[in-house]
């Protein structure tokens, strides 16, 4: 397995420069920000998504994940967080609209298990996947019916220690292209063969129907965890953040801010 990634914890975000894609990774349990401080800069079909989930704990790690995303955001575009709106795509792929000088900030991000991981690139369809290397899956029925043969045979080939983890990384293969092409979970599985090769990182993909080249990197934000992020294949410097819970709070207008339960109160 690769080592998981060095993650450079910064006081806020960095300019976003073109030829580069940034990672950002967040334990979304370690917000210490209340759910009223993030809801608030949620559109109301945000919000009303986010009133969907039944499990508390499932509607907090949706609101943290998404108000945390146009926070990122608003710094890459110097604008106030509660002012960003989403276009989304026929299937409901979100994206920014372009700037007036014509660039696209392109993002994707994926949650689970109270984290998260996001990208953020100028001009470059993205698409991330996220899974939790402890999820308990029937990976064996799953490869069978819906990878293709080759990738079955190259899958339940392994080792059998290794299964498990190796299914679960080319799973995220699988929906971070999925996402990339702005279809998500809709793809075809077994249409496009993404792990004959289980430990090739970067795969280049080609994509004969749509005539876009692609390139696959697989990733290991922890040690919990494996994803996998996917862009049009041309070089990007990977760079890779981490906000701390205090200066997650900086980078918050100071008017959306609430104090947090047994915090300080300033006198000042």
């Amino acid at each position: 397995m690769t080592d998981p990634i060095d993650w450079h914890i910064v006081a806020d975000v960095p300019p976003l420069e073109p030829g580069e894609v940034h990672l950002w990774w967040q334990d979304l349990n370690s917000v210490r920000l209340d759910l009223e401080s993030l809801e608030v800069l949620l559109s109301r079909r945000e919000s009303a998504r986010g009133r969907r989930f039944k499990v508390r704990h499932a509607r907090r790690e949706f609101t943290a994940a998404r108000g945390i995303l146009k926070l990122i955001l608003s710094r890459y575009l110097n604008r106030p967080p509660t002012e960003l709106e989403f276009r989304y795509g026929p299937l409901g792929k979100p994206s920014m609209p372009a700037q007036a000088g014509g660039d696209e900030l392109c993002f994707n991000y994926s949650d689970t298990e109270g984290f998260a991981l996001y990208a953020f690139a100028w001009n470059r369809e993205l698409g991330v996947d996220l899974e939790a290397l402890s999820r308990q899956v029937r990976f064996q029925r799953i490869i069978e019916r819906r990878f293709a043969r080759k990738e079955s045979a190259a899958l339940l080939g392994l080792p059998e220690g290794e299964r498990r983890r190796m299914f679960l990384a080319c799973w995220t293969r699988k929906e971070g292209y999925g996402k990339a092409l702005g279809v998500g979970i809709r793809f075809p599985f077994d249409c496009r063969e993404l792990c004959e090769d289980c430990y090739s990182s970067p795969l280049a993909v080609d994509d004969h129907v749509n005539g876009n080249a692609w390139d696959i990197h697989q990733l290991y934000p922890s040690d919990d965890f494996v994803a996998a992020l996917v862009h049009p294949r041309r070089p990007l410097r990977q760079r890779y953040f981490r906000l701390r819970e205090l200066e997650l709070s900086i980078i918050l207008p100071p008017h959306h801010r609430r104090r947090c339960p047994n915090s300080p109160v300033s006198t000042a």
